[in-house]
């Protein structure tokens, strides 16, 4: 591979067999300069097991965001809900005012809805209640993961849940 960059550091690689005439006219058009051995060295360079689990880390603290915002809740019994925060403030306010709901349904995850009675929301809210919990026990349990790994193998096996089962 041919590599060059731009004035803002973006890397263009061409394949040994392109013609220099087209790299000449890329390099015109695009104020391309080859890069040097030594960035090319450390572009090719594999990433050391340090930075392999910063970079799982960063995934884990995004994955984490994404389910403290919204996360799935798979509610044995009943179904799959949604958790999070914002999810706990509704099924508190159905829950605390359930006697003056229009209609007693509940929005599931798949967005679908679904007949609900108080105790039926009760169970909604202690569920939402454990996936949080179980969500920062989770977190904590990848981050030792992700610390104890000893290889990019083992890192790559670590995968992050996407439902949080509760039982009912």
């Amino acid at each position: 591979m041919k590599y060059y960059k731009n004035k803002q550091n973006q890397i263009y690689a061409y394949d040994e067999n392109v013609s220099d005439e087209f790299i000449d006219a890329k390099i015109k058009e695009l104020g391309l300069k080859k890069l040097t051995q030594k960035e090319t060295l450390e572009l090719n360079r594999e990433p050391s097991l340090e930075e392999l689990k910063l970079n799982k880390l960063a995934s884990l603290n995004e994955w984490a965001t994404k389910m403290t915002d919204k996360s799935a809740i798979n509610l044995k019994g009943f179904g799959v809900i949604d958790g999070g925060y914002k999810y706990l403030l509704n099924v508190r306010a159905m829950k605390n005012n359930f006697e003056a709901l229009p209609q007693k349904v509940f929005r599931m995850y798949d967005n679908s809805f679904k007949e609900v009675s108080l105790a039926d929301l009760e169970k909604i809210e202690k569920s939402i209640e454990l996936g949080g919990i179980m969500l920062h026990s989770l977190k904590w349990q990848y981050e030792t993961a992700i610390s104890r790994a000893g290889s990019k193998e083992e890192l790559e096996a670590i995968s992050f849940n996407e439902v949080i089962e509760i039982g009912g």
